[in-house]
């Protein structure tokens, strides 16, 4: 598997994580500060490659992603983290 593939598997990797995650929150599953700390890094990371190389695809998360922080900020607002 050469560099590139690698970096493709990662990258799918990290768009699982963020689905998931904003799955969990539609489905009324709380998490941490921690864990909404460790999903905006993911979340970073995603971000920066989409942006280095427009070409992939990034639909999917775009929403995802938005929802994420948008329960981040409430959470923060409300202090009110699990």
């Amino acid at each position: 598997m050469g560099g590139e593939q690698r970096l493709i598997l990662v990258l799918e990797i990290l768009r699982s994580r963020i689905l998931r995650f904003n799955n969990e929150l539609v489905r009324g599953i709380e998490h941490t500060q921690e864990d909404f700390d460790e999903i905006l890094c993911i979340i970073d990371d995603y971000r920066t490659y989409c942006k280095s190389h427009e070409e992939y695809k990034n639909n999917k998360c775009t929403h995802a992603i938005a929802n994420i922080e948008r329960c981040y900020d409430e959470r923060l607002e409300k202090h009110d983290f699990l």
